[in-house]
């Protein structure tokens, strides 16, 4: 008998409960092309919203992850860009730009922290000297790739 009003108790709460429809694919597929366009346009803030979308409604869409990832490169957030870009790994490893893009994400990454090395050094620190050298280094790696 307890079993019984158990689940009479549990249908009526769910059939009282309201629950959002799931988007269609037409929706997804007016998300993606605005995504895209924002995109484009190079309207991060939209493009983010979009993406972030599409990761929530098809949570297995490598290529928002990657979006996303570009978006937030382009606007300095490398720790949120390398997320995005192990999450675009986790969902398609074979992508030779996913790995790609999240070592520039990690080259920008060392960058910024040896900057901030350097401006927080004393003349008397002995890392100071390697920090600038690393610096250089990088910096010419990213002069040589952007030569090709």
């Amino acid at each position: 008998m307890k079993y019984f009003a158990m689940l009479f108790i549990y249908a009526f709460v769910s059939a009282c409960a309201t629950t959002e429809e799931a988007p269609g694919k037409s929706e997804i597929y007016t998300i993606s092309n605005d995504a895209d366009k924002a995109y484009t346009e190079s309207d991060w803030v939209t493009a983010e919203v979009n993406y972030t979308r599409l990761t929530m409604l098809v949570p297995n869409d490598d290529r928002a992850y990657f979006k996303l990832g570009n978006i937030y490169l382009k606007q300095g957030k490398t720790a949120s860009a390398i997320s995005s870009y192990n999450a675009a790994i986790f969902r398609d490893p074979d992508k030779a730009k996913y790995y790609n893009n999240i070592a520039v994400a990690r080259i920008m990454q060392a960058k910024q922290a040896l900057k901030m090395a350097i401006d927080k050094a004393l003349p008397t620190d002995g890392f100071l000297t390697n920090a600038k050298v690393m610096l250089i280094r990088l910096n010419n790696i990213n002069k040589r790739s952007e030569n090709k």
